[in-house]
């Protein structure tokens, strides 16, 4: 029996065939979002890498929800970007022995306006546990692909010890 790429069972090495045919567009997508000066307070370019997801998300049949930030129920601080939900239904129901799957990700680049332009000119960036790259957050941002599952695993690691107990929270 031949598996469906989306069933749970399937061999993950089987994906990459797949995955290598969607590279290029998801580098060029990868390039538009980060050359988007979005920082933390910059709700002007948060919106508008907020906008990109959505109009993708859309545009590939998930259903979207945008929130504000309601800078009035909360009462301080500046305003921020809009929060995007991007919904999918996958096509094997969970009682069916479909599985559930949450994606985080933050829109902004967590730095100050105009960081695009000087991370462009090699302002370094650190993150310890991020994939092996270059140019963070900035114009030619690149990532060694072949380091995504390593330092997932790290990741994926650390929060276990993590939660065992077994490091120092």
């Amino acid at each position: 029996m031949r598996l469906a790429v989306t069933d749970p069972r399937v061999e993950p090495s089987s994906l990459l065939a797949p995955l290598r045919k969607r590279f290029d567009d998801t580098v060029a997508r990868i390039e538009e979002l980060v050359n988007i000066d979005s920082g933390s307070f910059s709700a002007e370019g948060v919106n508008r890498v907020a906008d990109l997801c959505q109009a993708h998300f859309e545009a590939s049949g998930w259903a979207v929800q945008r929130y504000s930030h309601d800078l009035e129920r909360i009462g301080v601080g500046p305003p921020l970007g809009d929060m995007v939900i991007g919904r999918r239904t996958g096509s094997r129901p969970v009682a069916e022995g479909g599985r559930r799957l949450l994606l985080l990700a933050h829109i902004d680049t967590v730095f100050d306006e105009s960081t695009v332009a000087t991370a462009a000119i090699g302002l370094p960036t650190i993150d310890g546990l991020a994939p092996v790259g270059g140019n963070a957050h900035g114009r030619g941002e690149w990532l060694d692909l072949d380091s995504l599952v390593p330092r997932t695993a790290l990741l994926a690691g650390l929060l276990a010890r993590l939660g065992s107990g077994k490091i120092p929270g």
